[in-house]
């Protein structure tokens, strides 16, 4: 009886141990909502963004749609773009861009009442500029970009999928780096 009593209190010891040391992970993303990207795979936002397609059928994470007066816009999907393009237009490169000059990226409007122009990724200077890549294919770097005329310093996350990858620019201060990093580690292409 008392050898049972032994094997069972090691057990919960052991089941307890485990609980603790998976509960960060299992609560790493429960105040967040999956989203699909067409053609590129899912990922994680917080749960109080509400989703919203362009006229151009890109989508927009806000509080409430942009065309309401004092709607706070989180990130902005700036192009979805096939593998296959991408590789093509890579030749196209202005020769008075590149690593260490910078790049700048077409200027788009989005329909409904979101215009984005001069997108520019600076030269990468450390700690200046800031870029990370995951091993989910999801790279974040800061950017500079105007967005409906009004110029932000922040961030941009490109998704890469199998087929796809697509850019969303971080549009509001008030996603901060953490939420930035949650969501880009959050990616998943085979959704």
């Amino acid at each position: 009886m008392k050898k049972k009593r032994i094997i069972i209190s090691i057990v919960i010891i052991i089941v307890s141990a485990i609980s603790i040391l998976l509960y960060p992970y299992i609560n790493k993303y429960k105040d967040y909502k999956e989203v699909k990207l067409k053609n590129v795979g899912a990922i994680k936002v917080p749960k109080e963004w509400k989703c919203f397609k362009t006229e151009k059928g890109l989508l927009y994470f806000a509080d409430k749609p942009i065309k309401e007066k004092g709607s706070n816009v989180y990130l902005i999907q700036y192009e979805l773009i096939s593998n296959d393009t991408l590789y093509e237009n890579e030749e196209d490169f202005d020769e008075n861009e590149g690593d260490d000059k910078g790049n700048y990226f077409e200027n788009y409007d989005l329909g409904d009442d979101i215009s984005v122009k001069n997108v520019f990724i600076p030269p990468f200077k450390y700690p200046e500029t800031e870029s990370c890549t995951f091993p989910n294919s999801t790279t974040y770097s800061t950017c500079t970009f105007e967005l409906n005329g009004k110029i932000i310093n922040n961030y941009l996350i490109c998704f890469e999928g199998d087929d796809y990858n697509t850019t969303f620019l971080v549009a509001n201060k008030s996603v901060d780096k953490e939420t930035m990093e949650k969501i880009s580690k959050s990616f998943d292409m085979t959704k």
